[in-house]
Order: structure tokens, then sequence, then C-alpha cells
């Protein structure tokens, strides 16, 4: 309306306007505790609306009391007509402000909650993957367990002192993997490890019948793979490649890194799979857990392949 405001007017809304610092926080407070909901809206939505207007009567009843109050004590006549219209605006922006302050609030609180029950449900996840995964590898313990047993108590009339070797070979075997029971990655060259004391065993079964070679790319002994991820798969090869063959039987392992991949393979000399078997390859145990390990620590990033070999073996 172009109309000069004067100063003391000024004054007095400024000191008003800088109440919407509590009165902001209280409005935040009011709303984180009694949110509305699609449930609650009805119950709660009147004292809000209440709280409102009392909230803009009392703004404005400050501002004209505060405005009054300063002329007053500086002997000067207010300018009414350009008061009156500022003061309807402040009733206008006094509403919008706190309407404003309650559809922030509530919206920050409804996004809070719902990136809360994102986070609970991924965390759910990951508990959940880490029980199967669990699952999984102490199911493989005892499935080893029981083959080893099974032969230790097969030699144990015929052979005393090879099962006793056995047996003492088993409880070191035993005894590394209890360090690292909650482990669902080692290092390679702890998986190695593992793994030479499982063959103990095998050789003390195959004797000197039994050779097994490893090639290890240089920098891999630290990489990080699943635990008891090729004990299973030397196993494969032992029962059922290698069971029945008569001569120098043959293990291999390697380790490769290809374009930041991690390839790891177990080869045998032995007889291979059964050609032309009707549908894929049944998996056993220990097998098929190695699969479902896969699975849960890599998803999509993973693969398992079994297959011949051009020059013989699996």
């Amino acid at each position: 309306e172009r109309q000069p405001v004067p100063w003391l007017a000024l004054t007095s809304w400024y000191l008003v306007w800088r109440l919407w610092i509590p009165l902001g926080k209280a409005v935040v407070q009011l709303v984180r505790a009694r949110p509305i909901d699609n449930r609650s809206w009805s119950m709660r939505a009147p004292p809000y609306v209440l709280g409102g207007l009392l909230l803009t009567a009392t703004l404005l009843t400050l501002r004209l009391l505060t405005d009054r109050a300063l002329h007053l004590a500086f002997d000067s006549e207010g300018h009414a007509v350009a008061v009156g219209a500022f003061l309807v605006q402040c009733v206008i922006i006094d509403a919008l402000i706190y309407s404003g302050i309650l559809a922030t609030t509530h919206a920050l609180d409804y996004y809070q909650r719902y990136t809360n029950r994102l986070v609970q449900s991924a965390e759910l996840e990951t508990r959940l993957s880490r029980v199967r995964l669990a699952f999984l590898r102490n199911q493989m313990q005892p499935h080893f367990l029981l083959n080893t047993l099974n032969l230790i108590s097969a030699l144990i009339h015929t052979d005393p002192d090879k099962a006793d070797r056995m047996i003492a070979d088993l409880g070191d075997l035993l005894r590394v993997t209890l360090e690292d029971a909650r482990r669902q990655e080692v290092p390679l060259r702890r998986e190695l490890e593992y793994l030479e004391h499982y063959l103990d065993i095998a050789r003390t079964r195959f004797v000197s019948a039994l050779e097994v070679e490893s090639e290890i790319d240089p920098g891999l002994e630290e990489v990080l793979v699943p635990s008891l991820v090729l004990q299973p798969l030397v196993e494969n090869s032992l029962r059922h490649g290698l069971a029945e063959r008569n001569g120098k039987s043959r293990i291999r392992i390697s380790a490769t890194q290809r374009d930041n991949r991690i390839r790891l393979e177990v080869s045998d000399n032995g007889d291979g799979l059964p050609l032309g078997a009707p549908g894929p390859m049944r998996m056993g145990v220990g097998l098929g857990n190695t699969r479902r390990r896969l699975e849960q620590l890599y998803g999509e990033a993973q693969r398992l392949e079994i297959r011949n070999r051009p020059e013989g073996g699996a």
C-alpha cells in the first residue's frame, strides 16, 4: 500500500516474530507426542485446529499489546491503518507457518519411520541369512564327520594302526575348524590348512596311491573364500571319482584370478561323471550345501560348475 512503517511498529512485530522459535519447537513436540495417522486423525485433528486458533489469537494479541506498549513508552502515535493491515496479514502468515510446521514434522517423522522399517527389514534379512549360512555350515560338519567315522569304523578291526592315525588326524581337523566356527569366510591360506588336515585322513586310506598338487596364483593367499568350501569338493572326488580306481589317484587344486573374480578348481583323474545321465546331476549334502552357501554369500556373483575334463576325470 506504499504506506510508511514506523520503526516502533517494526520493532514490536520483530519481537513477536521471535516467539516462533520456542513456539515452533513446542509444535514439533506436540506432533511427536500426538501424531496423526489413518486411524487417529478424526480424534487428533480437532486439538490441532483448536491449538492453531489459540496460537494465532495469542500472537495477534501480543502484537497489539507490544505495539501499544512501545508507542506509549516513546510517546508516539501508532499508524492504525498500516498496523491493522499488517496484523491481518500476520494472522494469515501465522496460520500458514503453524500448518507448515505440522505438515513438515509429520512428513519427516513418517519418512524416518519408513527408513527405520527398511533398516530393520534389512537387518532381519541379514540375520536370517546368517542363520541359514550357519545352519548350512553346521550341517556340513556332521556330514563329513559321519563319513570319516564310518571309514574309521571299517578300519578299526582290520588295521588298528591306520584307524588310530585317522582318529588323530580327525582331531586336528576338528580343532582348526572349531577355531573359526563363527566365520563364514576365511583367507584362502587358512582354507588350504583345513584341506591339508582332511587330506592327511584321505592319505591314510589311499596310502601312496593319492597324489595332491596345488597351484595358487601369487597374492591370493589372503583372499577371503567361504570356509570349508574345498573339502566337500575334494571329498566328492575321492568318494565318487577315485574310490574304485587302481593305480595313482591325482587331485589338483588351483586358485586363479580373472577380472576381479576368484576361480577355485578341484580336478581329478578319476572316471568322471556318467555320460548320458538324464536331467541335472543330483547333488548330495556336501555339494548341495556348498551351492546354497555360495548363493547366500554372493547372490548372483557366483557359480558352481561340475563337468568332465577332456583328458579324463572331473
